[in-house]
Formats: structure tokens, C-alpha cells, sequence
């Protein structure tokens, strides 16, 4: 890459000596791209920039003080193409340490309003604006105008920020603190001039040729997290032509992104609209909520930012400034929900739904769920026509990323984390109290919805789950028209068809032969006798089949001989070690032991955590069953463990067979729909 690199100061961005030596402005200004975070640097960070500045200050006023370097884009730009000799960079490095800079323009504007901004046919143009965000946009304008148009000393009265400039806001207030309460008053003047003239930059132009991809992943190995989905974000909706689409895309974009939160909350911070008048308990429960339509939401974020207020100069001249016309109408309502973690991540789920979006145009599926390839399976999949993602396949997939994401909230498992409990799976239901306010409600829903998604969750790989996009996919086609008794049904067979089949094709194939005809396969194709249960497998048995058989024995807890009460509470857990019943090679006489013919079949074996196998060890059948009882009183770990210590008070090869007999007895119960 050939990098035009030169140092710069303040002055040097904001004038520029043409060969006579006369002054003329520059034409660099900035614009922070959609795929930066907005402006996040707290006190910490500010207060140590400014002690750095003003110690080089006091030390040495007419030295230099090297503050670092920022990294740029040229853009094109019809607004800066029209002025002779404007240019318009994006900043993709170094932004939030040059935007502290500018928010100090803004502070000591007296000496620093050639940097802060310049005006041109009455309007002031700042030197730093985001992209497609145009609340922040309204209160940059209406902040920098107030600002230029004060030109005194005393405390000002900044505007009020909208939700997404909060860190804005606060900077101002730091820096503004600072300066009356660190640096003299007769100081201020050659304190900025420092800042303006003798801080230096080195500021590098990248060829707008570059790969960007690849600058991002040396900007990230050296430390700045930026994510492949904001790249991703940035690609996509740069082919949205309409300014407004793109921020209301961009909008719907960044309340799916954070996983780790209920996406109505993130909507909510994101744009600041009244979420519960999208939500009616009634609608929510036939499925058919305003919220769940992509197109309501656009539709109130096209209401919201009509709402936006931009002032020009005569207006704020001649109306004078209120405080309260900028994005006040925030939705303060209360929310309530507990602490979750998603089950898996954004680019994840960014990888499910385009797969949807594929089947439901008959587009060629994914070749494989990777989120280390996401820029390379989006670039080389079919919503990307010739070099182009077309407006049209970026909106609709947007809309429908939404709308995933939202059933997602509604029918997927969540990790929950309650004060004094270890986490667990479960869904929580979103509903408007009788105060008018959203909140996730406690109960956990439909216990053996959640327990299904539990088990598929712990026996498959985490870093796929292609059992997923078959499930969310169904539930987005029926989700006006069918019950979370019916999803349960659906998750019930997909479970069957995909892992319990002989059909030896890989399971992205088989997933989404189940997303074009959601439907169960006939019995004759799923392992109905569960021959393979009747083998000598050992530690070779798939876990999978132990988690599964833990469902099933949950399934049926309401039959006497199956648990009764002390399952009720039954919860998956990571488990990873398979544990002999009988040990392998016990460590005491066993009365119980096992012949070597039967010690490595199904009913000798336990799925158990790396703890507990390391626990029970190799003590006898006595020891373990004590041991195990002990431990599982009131709450059961292991259903298959526990029908074996409860009903045995011996061991041998009969018991291991009868009891495996029991078990694909139930299994094949299960598989036939017996309830």
C-alpha cells in the first residue's frame, strides 16, 4: 500500500499558504463512516489527554507536543465537491482521540473557531460530522452554531444531547471543567494557541483502492475492535441511495447487533422512540405485534427523524436558542428484564438469516456457518449481484435480520442470570405491565420448549447450531398462524429428522432441505429400534444420545417409574466426560462389577461433568450410588444416573442390561409420538 503520509497541526488542517504565502482555508473535513462507534471516551480518558497537553504546555509553550496520528479515506462528496478546494475525508483510525480535540475547539472557541468549523453561504459546516446519523448530526448543528454565535467566557449552556451524542455531552462537560479549574484564566488563550499551532498529527491518506478488510485486521491486531459485521454494515447499506433509508436501516441494523441485550431495550437506545407503543399484549399473543413487523418500525423511525429539528443560522439569530427543540421526546418509560446472554453472536446470527433469506428467494445456500468468514460468505453468496449488493437485496435482508432477531428474543433460549443462582436456559416473554412499560416476565415460559433448545444446544457444535436456522425459519412463516405448543412439536421432529436419521449428507444440506419442506421424515427413516444403543461403543457413544435420552426420560416425568417430583426442576448442563457406571478398573473389590463384554454398553454409561469423573473415579457401585444421592437430593443432575442408583441396590450384568433395555424402550417410545 502507498500511503501519503505527512504531520500536521491544527493550523495546518484548518489553513493552508498558497506560493505567495497568503493564507487560504483548507479543505479537510471529516466524517466518522457508520461502521465506527460513536464517540465513547469517558473522564478517564479525557482527563489524562488534557494533563498530557497541558503539561507539554507549561513545560515548553513554544515546543512541539506529538499527540499520535489519525488514519483517512478520501470520499466523494457532492456537498464538499461543490466548493473549490474542499475535501472530505473518513476517519478509520485515531477518531475518538481527534474528536476530543474538536470537542476542545468547541470549549475554547474564541481561539480555536477556524478549527471547530467554517461557514460557508451563511451555514456553518463543522470540521467533524457522523455519517447517516442525523440526530447527532442535529445536535452537532445546532451545538456548533450556539457555539459560534456565544464567543464569551461565561459557562455555557450546551443543548441538551439526544441519546446517541450522551458521550458528547459529557466530554464537553469534562473538558469544560478542566479548563476553569486546572488552567488560569489569563492562560486560556496561549493554551489553546498551544493546542492549535504546536500539537502535531501525522496524518495519513489511504489509497481509496485499499482493502479495507485487510487494513481493519492490522488496525485490530493492534489493538482497536473493530468488529467484520460493522465492515459488514458499512458495505451493505453504502448502497442505499436515500439518506434517511440508510439511517433507518442503519438504525434497525444496530438494535439487532447487540446480542446481550433484549433487542426492544437496544431499539430503544439506538433511536429513541416509544417501543411500547409498538407493543400490544393481545397482538403479542396471536403473534402479530407492531413490533415483530419490520415495516411498523421503519415506519416509526421514519416518524422520529421527521422529528429532527436542523437549525440555520438566521433561525437561531432571530428565534434565539431552545434548549428543548432537539430530540427531547426521548421514551423514558421504565423497563424491566433480567441480565441475559445470547446463545450465540451477532455475526452468527447475521449468518442464519441469510440463509433464510436465500431460501425464501431460492438462492443458493451457504456452503457452511463460519463467522470467521462472514465478509467472505456474504461477498461470494447470491445477495450480492456482480460487484453490488443491490439496494433492494440490502433492505430486504435488513427487514428481515429484524424480524429474526425479534422471534429470536421471543422463542430462543437465553443464558439467564439471576442474584444467587447459577445461570440457565430460558425464554422470557415480552408484556406491557398495566402502567403502560416493557418488561421480560419471570416465569420461564414453556418449560419443555425451553428444555429441547437446552439439550440441542449442549450436544451440538456451539460454533454452528444449524438446527437453528431451520426453527427460526419456520417460526417467521407460521408465526401468525401457529402456538409455541405447535414450535414445540416442530422443534420436537426437526431434532429427529436431523440428528436421529441414517441420511449420512452433512447438516447444512440436511437443514435446509428442512427450511424448503418443514415437515418430519416418515419413522422407517429414524433409528425407531436404536440399534446402535445395542452396541459395545464405550467412550465412542456420540453425546448426543446421552443428552437426548435425558430429554426423553424428562418427557415423560408425569409416569411414576420416571422420576415424579425430584426431576421437576431438571436443567442442562455442559457435560463432557462419559462415565462407567461399573468402573473400568476399580480401585477396591466390586462385588457388582461388570463382565468386560457388557462394561462399554449404553445401559453402563453416563454422560457426567470433568468434576464428577474425576469424583467417582474408580470407586465401587456402592460408593458411587451413595455418593450420588447424596449430592442430588432435592434436584437431579443426571436423570439416567439417577434411575439407575434410585432402583438398584445392586449391579451386574443383568441390571446394565435390563436397564438399557428400559431406556431404548423409551427412546423408541418417543420416536413414535407415544405419548
Amino acid at each position: 500500500m502507498n500511503f501519503e503520509s505527512t504531520i500536521v497541526t491544527l493550523e495546518d488542517i484548518a489553513t493552508i499558504t498558497d506560493e505567495s504565502g497568503n493564507v487560504k482555508k483548507r479543505r479537510c473535513f471529516f466524517n466518522i463512516p457508520i461502521y465506527q462507534r460513536l464517540y465513547v471516551w469517558q473522564k478517564p480518558q479525557i482527563d489524562t489527554l488534557l494533563e498530557d497537553l497541558y503539561t507539554a504546555f507549561r513545560e515548553n509553550e513554544k515546543g512541539s507536543f506529538y499527540l499520535g496520528g489519525i488514519l483517512v479515506v478520501e470520499r466523494n462528496d457532492t456537498k464538499f465537491n461543490k466548493y473549490e478546494n474542499y475535501r472530505l475525508f473518513d476517519l478509520i483510525d485515531g477518531q475518538q482521540r481527534f474528536t476530543t480535540l474538536w470537542l476542545l475547539s468547541i470549549v475554547f472557541r474564541e481561539s480555536l473557531k477556524s478549527f471547530l468549523l467554517e461557514i460557508k453561504d451563511k451555514t456553518p459546516i463543522h470540521r467533524i460530522h457522523f455519517s447517516i446519523r442525523p440526530e447527532v448530526t442535529a445536535y452537532l448543528d445546532k451545538l456548533v452554531s450556539f457555539n459560534d454565535l456565544g464567543g464569551v467566557d461565561t459557562k455555557p449552556t450546551y443543548p441538551s444531547a439526544p441519546i446517541e451524542a450522551k458521550g458528547i455531552e459529557d466530554a464537553l462537560a469534562v473538558i469544560d471543567l478542566f479548563k476553569k479549574e486546572m488552567i488560569p484564566k489569563d492562560k486560556w488563550g496561549n493554551f489553546a494557541s498551544f493546542v492549535y499551532k504546536r500539537i502535531t498529527i501525522i496524518f495519513t491518506i489511504v489509497p481509496e483502492s485499499t482493502d479495507l478488510n485487510k487494513l481493519f485486521e492490522v488496525i485490530n491486531n493492534r489493538g482497536v475492535q473493530l468488529q467484520h459485521h460493522d465492515i459488514l454494515k458499512a458495505r451493505l447499506i453504502s448502497h442505499i441511495e436515500n439518506q434517511t433509508d440508510k439511517h433507518r436501516y442503519g438504525t434497525l441494523w444496530d438494535a439487532c447487533a447487540n446480542m446481550n441485550e433484549f433487542v426492544e431495550r437496544n431499539l430503544k437506545v439506538a433511536s429513541g422512540i416509544s417501543v411500547a407503543d409498538l407493543f400490544n399484549n393481545d397482538s403479542a399473543g396471536y403473534d402479530n405485534e407492531k413490533l415483530a413487523a419490520s415495516d411498523e418500525v421503519l415506519a416509526a423511525l421514519t416518524k422520529n427523524a421527521e422529528s429532527l429539528i436542523t437549525f440555520s443560522m438566521k433561525e437561531i439569530i432571530v428565534d434565539s436558542f431552545k434548549e428543548e427543540d432537539v430530540n427531547t421526546k426521548q421514551d423514558t418509560s421504565k423497563y424491566e428484564s433480567d441480565a441475559v446472554r445470547s446463545i450465540i453472536s451477532f455475526p452468527m446470527l447475521l449468518l442464519h438469516t441469510l440463509r433464510i433469506w436465500l431460501a425464501e428467494k431460492n438462492m443458493k445456500d451457504l456452503p457452511r456457518i463460519q463467522e470467521k468468514e462472514l465478509l467472505h460468505l456474504f461477498e461470494n453468496s447470491e445477495i450480492k449481484k456482480g460487484d453490488i449488493f443491490p439496494s433492494e437485496h440490502v433492505c430486504s435482508f435488513i427487514k428481515l435480520l429484524w424480524e429474526i432477531r425479534y422471534l429470536f428474543d421471543k422463542y430462543v433460549i437465553k443464558w439467564i442470570e439471576e442474584p444467587n443462582e447459577e445461570p440457565f436456559h430460558g425464554v422470557r416473554q415480552l408484556k406491557k405491565s398495566s402502567e403502560g412499560f416493557l418488561l421480560r416476565e419471570k416465569p420461564h415460559g414453556h418449560r419443555g420448549f425451553a428444555l429441547l433448545q437446552s439439550m440441542l444446544y449442549h450436544s451440538q457444535q456451539i460454533t454452528t447450531h444449524y438446527w437453528l436456522t431451520p426453527f427460526l425459519s419456520y417460526i417467521h412463516k407460521t408465526h401468525e398462524k401457529d402456538s409455541i405448543e405447535c414450535y414445540y412439536t416442530f422443534l420436537r421432529n426437526l431434532d429427529n429428522t436431523l440428528f436421529c436419521t441414517n441420511d449420512d449428507r452433512i447438516l447444512i444440506e440436511r437443514s435446509r432441505d428442512y427450511i424448503a419442506s418443514p415437515s418430519p421424515l416418515k419413522n422407517d427413516k429414524l433409528i425407531c429400534n436404536c440399534s446402535f444403543l445395542n452396541e459395545a461403543h464405550g467412550l465412542g457413544f456420540p453425546h448426543y444420545w446421552f443428552y437426548k435420552l435425558e430429554f426423553v426420560l424428562w418427557f415423560y416425568k408425569n409416569d411414576e417409574k420416571h422420576g415424579g417430583d425430584r426431576w421437576k426442576n431438571f436443567t442442562f448442563r455442559a457435560k463432557n466426560s462419559i462415565e462407567h457406571i461399573s468402573p473400568q478398573n476399580p480401585k477396591e473389590y466390586d462385588p457388582y462389577k461388570v463382565s468386560e463384554n457388557v462394561r462399554d454398553m449404553f445401559g453402563n454409561l453416563a454422560l457426567v461433568s470433568r468434576s464428577v469423573n474425576s469424583e467417582f473415579s474408580n470407586n465401587p457401585f456402592t460408593v458411587k450410588q451413595e455418593q450420588f444421592l447424596s449430592k442430588n437430593a432435592t434436584q437431579v443432575d443426571s436423570l439416567k444416573m439417577d434411575l439407575i442408583y434410585q432402583n438398584n441396590k445392586e449391579w451386574g450384568d443383568e441390571f446394565v442390561l435390563k436397564h438399557q433395555k428400559d431406556m431404548i424402550e423409551a427412546m423408541n417410545r418417543y420416536f413414535e409420538g407415544n405419548k
